[in-house]
């Protein structure tokens, strides 16, 4: 029993400061082998994993290796350095490699040791390789952990070989013929490096939901100032495990040697300095680590592009002091996940000078500001179409006139919604959207009759669509939204022939029965007129009670002379707050075929209808011999002949 006391002690001293062990000495049954015994006992721990150890403890292996048996991943089998192909020891490399049975130390989940299991009259380790490969859908009986470096072979010269019948032989040799699937598992893998136990209880949420959409989940804290004792989170139905790193530099070694393969995705806070090429690294700031939900619902292929989208924010004012720091501060409430905006301040010639101190005084940490001040007036459409240019096809402008409010998950919506149809693998997706809405529509403006109400549930409702689907409306908005860099080029190569009039008088209607004919200062007149004629689409939310990203609060302005409450009541929103992150959360995001489509008077249509219609009314208005009136050559220029 001295003996064992200073084994104990020994192997105490190798645990981190944090780790509070519990302790029981037993006697070992003199009927039993080493190895029944050592299992028996093991089978009455209470956790869910069990270390088994022989006489030299944890002395004799590797610091790697003690790391990982002390914190050991997610398992399924039995882990550690050692271990046999039938009667041949295997020598371990930098590659993860299966086993007919392992030997001391090693760690496996204590559910493979039941008490009436009849591994408790078995007398060698091969017993238990032999019941766990019956127990397990791999047919291994464990699993040699990969090593970088530091292997040793000296321990297999000195253990004592046990006699294997011949259908033993055979069955482990059946073990090596089996695929290595769970090695090199397709399941996509998700790490999270985070310091504190506080900060991965307030990410749960995104882990939980991508493990139970397939996703393997690899949680790792490197500062923890608490641990649960059995190391693991619950969430609703959802258990999540974590381990402990002392360096978290020593992430990609241990997964390596867990998994047999490099992450998918790592997630980790933005204080980590450091990331491996090729592997996706995300890095949060801890703020937004509790508003991070909508990150589950992100595919593979989201994750590897996160970092491609980069939108820059243009604002534009004049003369509306109140409105524009109202605008700034929903600005700075907002959460940015790490990511780099730049914002470009247009001002009118004629902003007033509080105006310009308000732009002046503005802070920006999450990218460069840049301000642009006219001095020869140009009114709003020049304004607005000249605040913005897209540097190349990855980058996006959000346009924001000042009487424009936003929610603090805004950017959540544009990052989430980027990422699915932007980048998906759908042609139609990338050529037809011309860009995504914060503002949810309430009215609609084009009838020639007037504004109308209108309730997109209610539409779809009686259209059979799910409910509270977003959805595709050629209608651009201009109270908060992001334009696409390809589209808003186009549009300026059509502003530029439009308003040359070489091809067609500007008085000219180009679509027919609409109520934007009549606005002669408007540029979404002219937007309205490229979307009619190419079949474009913007993306708008839809979520209940008309809880939006953006609001307008119809401020008097170029368009607006006297506001009254009736009207401001048809524009003016509820914007979700960070209390609603979990609508955001739990939002579905319809595959692109799926989602509605409606016409620029907020009728059910579909994106081959709008095709149909744009390119007949592009017949209907080429009357120029030879040359193709709208057409659509490589620069998306659209050329008007005159009827």
């Amino acid at each position: 029993m001295a003996a064992a006391r200073a084994l104990v002690r020994d192997f105490v001293s190798l645990l981190e400061d944090y780790a509070h062990p519990d302790f029981s000495l037993r006697v070992w049954p003199t009927h039993l082998t080493q190895s029944a015994a050592t299992v028996r006992i093991g089978s009455q721990a209470i956790s869910d994993y069990v270390l088994l150890l022989d006489e030299t403890g944890l002395t004799t292996i590797s610091e790697d290796s003690r790391t990982m048996l002390l914190n050991p991943p997610p398992l399924q089998l039995p882990l550690g350095p050692r271990g046999m192909h039938n009667t041949a020891c295997i020598t371990a490399t930098s590659t993860t490699q299966p086993a007919t049975y392992l030997l001391p130390p090693f760690v496996l989940p204590r559910r493979l040791l039941l008490a009436d299991s009849p591994i408790f009259d078995a007398d060698s380790w091969f017993g238990l390789g032999n019941h766990v490969a019956s127990q397990t859908e791999h047919s291994y009986g464990g699993i040699v952990l990969a090593l970088d470096g530091e292997y040793d072979s000296a321990w297999c010269s000195q253990i004592c070989h046990h006699d294997l019948t011949s259908s033993n032989t055979t069955s482990g040799d059946a073990l090596f013929s089996s695929s290595h699937s769970f090695l090199m598992s397709n399941d996509p893998l998700f790490v999270i490096l985070l310091p504190r136990l506080a900060d991965l209880q307030a990410f749960v949420s995104v882990p939980c939901t991508l493990q139970d959409r397939g996703f393997t989940i690899f949680a790792a804290l490197y500062a923890p100032t608490a641990v649960h004792p059995d190391r693991q989170l619950t969430y609703g139905s959802c258990v999540l495990e974590y381990i402990i790193l002392s360096d978290p530099s020593s992430y990609l070694p241990y997964i390596r040697r867990a998994h047999g393969k490099d992450p998918d995705v790592v997630v980790a806070l933005d204080e980590l300095r450091f990331s491996t090429p090729g592997i996706p690294w995300i890095a949060l700031p801890r703020r937004d680590l509790a508003y991070a939900g909508w990150m589950g619902r992100l595919s593979l292929r989201d994750y590897h592009n996160w970092h491609q989208p980069r939108v820059d924010i243009s604002i534009i004012t004049k003369d509306r002091p109140h409105s524009l720091s109202r605008l700034l501060d929903s600005l700075a409430r907002a959460r940015f996940f790490g990511d780099t905006l730049n914002v470009r301040v247009n001002m009118e010639q004629s902003a007033d000078e509080e105006t310009m101190k308000i732009v002046r005084d503005f802070r920006w940490p999450h990218g460069q500001i840049f301000l642009h001040h006219r001095v020869i007036h140009g009114g709003l459409l020049p304004a607005v179409v000249e605040s913005w240019y897209p540097a190349d096809d990855d980058t996006y402008g959000l346009l924001l006139e000042d009487d424009v409010e936003l929610s603090p998950l805004f950017y959540a919506w544009i990052k989430m919604t980027l990422l699915h149809y932007r980048y998906s693998p759908t042609d139609d997706a990338i050529s037809s959207m011309y860009g995504i809405s914060l503002y949810q529509q309430k009215t609609v403006e084009l009838h020639l009759s007037g504004r109308q109400p209108f309730s997109a549930d209610e539409l779809f409702s009686k259209n059979g669509f799910e409910y509270s689907s977003p959805y595709l409306s050629q209608i651009p908005c201009s109270w908060g939204a992001v334009y696409f860099p390809e589209h808003w080029r186009a549009f300026h190569a059509y502003l530029t022939l439009r308003f040359s009039q070489a091809s067609m008088p500007i008085g000219n209607h180009v679509v027919p029965s609409i109520r934007s004919n009549r606005w002669t200062k408007s540029w979404k007149k002219y937007f309205i007129e490229m979307v009619y004629l190419r079949g474009l689409v913007m993306l708008y939310p839809n979520f209940a009670g008309y809880k939006s990203f953006s609001t307008n609060h119809l401020e008097v302005g170029a368009h607006v002379k006297q506001p009254d409450q009736e009207r401001k009541a048809a524009f003016d929103l509820p914007l979700m707050g960070l209390e609603d992150v979990g609508l955001l959360s739990r939002a579905e995001l319809p595959e692109w075929d799926d989602l509605p489509v409606l016409n620029l008077t907020g009728f059910m249509s579909s994106l081959e209808d709008l095709g149909r219609i744009g390119a007949g009314r592009r017949e209907e208005l080429a009357r120029c011999g030879d040359e193709q009136a709208f057409g659509d050559d490589e620069q998306h220029v659209l050329r008007v002949c005159t009827e």
